[in-house]
């Protein structure tokens, strides 16, 4: 985190495909409705085997906001290290602690009050999640007995696991159970219902160091946000904070592609050290394919844009073809994108180049050009003690 925080644990990003649809669908009313309809459930494929797909579905009792997610994995973050020795002491934390670490400085610590509402819509929000065709696609696939058992009952054991009558396998519950532990803090009473998906049923979920949260700053010399204020009688130019929960919910995003075309890059190396150059080249090809980002707003397209907490005005206007009245928005956001990829890159986590920018106005453009580290490079980690917290 920043120089002045305390809060020094590993970011937790889920990377299912039902949180990334989550993600995905944030503040698109004609999306969400898959996902909350009484009495129907949304399936995602995650897999082909041969000629058949295999599906998980799940239903939510209330629509989540890119925000809300954000919360949704600090607080998996804190469940992870405060079941560690280590991070005994982070058992129990209050929303300004959350504040301080989602947004990286102590003085974001006053944030907290947006926090605890998320916190308790988290808390009344139920999830269920039907795993029954995934969990025989897995066991299917292991080949051991001891590793089905040791599977199986690593599910099974799961606080939010469950067997309905007709056979099918569940998970179900508040997305987030806290109890009072007094009058600010909280501690999690269990294990969040999507952070056990995530962690039992299919691994994946990805630890990033705490350092990509660290507040965004300007240059004193160039950023148009200095300020300028009297200290002892005299006028001090101070560096700004571009901390804004737009940036947060940016930074969010980027977090998230960087993940995958980190997993690109990996499987590539790993298959051509195989010998497998048809493989390389699709992860090569599929890396090329995700690594621009779009700004444009018309349609569907603008993935970094959704979800960023607009109102429902700004979001009806992006169905109309050749909208120009957000391009001050667009604007915005790309050159605070950019800085949180110069921040990225000043930390180690961009390598070489790391992007370039194309294009202008609705067609603005970044390519993520660079190599890019492990999130929890040695790199870029901080010398914090994470015992029991194991790179995924």
């Amino acid at each position: 985190m920043a120089e002045n925080s305390r809060i020094h644990i590993n970011g937790y990003y889920n990377n299912t495909r039902i949180m990334n649809y989550i993600r995905d669908t944030a503040n698109d009313p004609d999306r969400v409705k898959e996902y909350t309809a009484d009495g129907e459930k949304c399936r995602l494929k995650i897999s082909r085997r041969g000629s058949s797909e295999v599906y998980v579905s799940f239903r939510l009792s209330e629509t989540l906001s890119l925000m809300d997610c954000v919360i949704l994995d600090a607080a998996a973050a804190f469940f992870m290290a405060g079941s560690t020795d280590a991070g005994a002491w982070y058992k129990e934390f209050s929303a300004a602690d959350m504040a301080e670490f989602i947004y990286g400085s102590k003085k974001a610590r006053r944030k907290h009050k947006d926090i605890d509402m998320i916190l308790e819509k988290l808390c009344r929000t139920n999830i269920t999640i039907d795993i029954s065709s995934e969990l025989k696609m897995h066991m299917g696939a292991m080949k051991n007995d001891s590793d089905k058992r040791n599977y199986a009952r690593n599910v099974t054991s799961m606080k939010n696991y469950r067997e309905a009558k007709d056979g099918r396998r569940l998970i179900e519950g508040p997305l987030l159970s806290l109890e009072k532990t007094d009058r600010h803090k909280y501690r999690i009473a269990a294990p969040p219902p999507l952070y056990e998906y995530a962690s039992a049923v299919n691994q994946q979920f990805v630890l990033y160091s705490c350092k990509l949260l660290d507040e965004v700053v300007g240059s004193s010399s160039e950023d148009s946000r200095t300020y300028h204020r009297k200290e002892n009688g005299a006028a001090v130019r101070k560096k700004s904070t571009w901390n804004t929960a737009r940036v947060l919910l940016i930074r969010y995003y980027l977090i998230g592609r960087l993940i995958v075309l980190n997993n690109f890059l990996r499987n590539r190396k790993r298959a051509e050290s195989d010998g497998n150059d048809k493989e390389a080249m699709e992860y090569s090809a599929r890396f090329k394919s995700y690594n621009e980002i779009r700004f444009s707003i018309i349609g569907r397209s603008g993935e970094i844009l959704r979800g960023l907490e607009w109102d429902s005005k700004t979001i009806e206007s992006w169905r109309k073809p050749n909208n120009k009245g957000l391009s001050g928005h667009r604007a915005e956001v790309f050159e605070e994108a950019v800085r949180v990829l110069e921040h990225f890159k000043s930390i180690g986590c961009l390598t070489g180049e790391g992007y370039k920018t194309e294009g202008s106005g609705s067609e603005t453009v970044i390519e993520i050009t660079g190599g890019i580290n492990n999130p929890l490079s040695p790199d870029i980690a901080l010398n914090v003690d994470n015992t029991g917290i194991e790179e995924q």
